[in-house]
Formats: C-alpha cells, sequence, structure tokens
C-alpha cells in the first residue's frame, strides 16, 4: 500500500470512526443511555484532589484506567464540562485506533 493510499485509508477510518460515535449524541439513540461519567468525573476529581485510589476510595475501574478519568478533571470543573471534556478526550483515543 503507498503512502497516500495508507493516509486516505487511516483518514476513511477516523471519519467513519467519527460519524458513528456522533450518531450516539442524535435521535433515539441519545435515549436511555448507559452513562458511567459522573463516576469517572467522581474518581478524576478526587485524584485531581490529592486522593489516593485504593487507599482513599476504592474505583470500580482497573488502575490504567484512572489516567483517563484524571485529564479532563484536570481541565474542568463541573460535570458537564467533563463530560464534554471526556468525550474528546475518547473520540482522540478512538480516532488514533484508526491509524
Amino acid at each position: 500500500m503507498t503512502p497516500r493510499a495508507l493516509a486516505a485509508a487511516v483518514l476513511a477510518a477516523a471519519g467513519l470512526f467519527l460519524v458513528s460515535w456522533s450518531l450516539l449524541h442524535v435521535g433515539f439513540w441519545r435515549h436511555d443511555q448507559v452513562v458511567d461519567t459522573p463516576v469517572y468525573a467522581r474518581y478524576g476529581e478526587a485524584i485531581a484532589r490529592g486522593a489516593v485510589p485504593y487507599r482513599d476510595f476504592t474505583p470500580e475501574y482497573p488502575p490504567l484506567a484512572l489516567p483517563v478519568f484524571v485529564l479532563p478533571a484536570l481541565v474542568t470543573g463541573d460535570g458537564d464540562s467533563y463530560r464534554t471534556a471526556f468525550e474528546v478526550l475518547m473520540a482522540i483515543c478512538g480516532i488514533s485506533t484508526a491509524g
């Protein structure tokens, strides 16, 4: 595969990912979602305040998931902006898997 064809394939995969991911936020898919984002925000905000996981609180997720929860908490202050920051981070992670 040529570099140009590879770049086109990666861009197409990233675009397809973004379109399918975006569909989760419109129409009937938007209703009745199971959303754990408030839990992630609680963990991330606790760590950002200096709490130590597994000592000060017991997360339900494996240790390597915690940095993903903390990053949005470091740049936001409330639940709605945390969710937006978390979704942007997850979109970036999803797009990065296309390459």
